[in-house]
């Protein structure tokens, strides 16, 4: 399994899957910065809001 950045937008994150399609994960306008599928788990990191 590969993790894409998507150039485009710096916090999205996509976890790669068969047939080269991308599954998305997290964006940047969401308060989830991104996800890790390990096969029997999914980690979701947070953006800090406290700017």
């Amino acid at each position: 399994m590969g993790l894409i950045r998507d150039e485009q937008k710096p916090y999205a994150l996509y976890n790669e899957v068969g047939g080269g399609d991308f599954d998305r994960i997290g964006d940047g306008t969401s308060l989830v910065d991104c996800g890790i599928q390990d096969g029997s788990h999914i980690y979701l990191f947070f953006r800090s809001t406290s700017r």
